[in-house]
């Protein structure tokens, strides 16, 4: 009993340990030194504003079903998860959000 106390104190203290703390003017220092480097040290930079591709519609998709699912009603979807599964594929948006340009746009 005494080397299991003795081991789970051990494990107990070993996991603290003091982090340097830095104040706020030694951060400002830090990010205004390492501001460049990510970027100067970046060789790909995939994308530059253009458009993708369409993707070329049809294949197979292949999945695992845990339970059956209940119906293909939207409004059991939201209750049954094995429901949810199913109907989320077949039921696509019409619309789709564009990030970068921050608008809708049509699918």
């Amino acid at each position: 009993m005494r080397l299991l106390s003795f081991i789970f104190l051990v494990f107990l203290f070993s996991g603290c340990s003091l982090d340097k703390e830095y104040t706020r003017a030694e951060i400002d220092e830090l990010i205004r030194a390492e501001s460049g480097k990510i970027i100067e040290n970046s060789v790909y930079k995939p994308w530059k504003g253009e458009s993708f591709e369409p993707e070329t519609p049809g294949g197979v998709w292949y999945d695992v079903l845990s339970g059956d699912p209940k119906s293909f009603n939207l409004l059991i979807a939201e209750q049954d998860s094995a429901t949810a599964g199913v109907v989320d594929g077949l039921y696509d948006y019409l619309v789709d959000y564009d990030y970068v340009a921050k608008e809708w746009v049509p699918r």
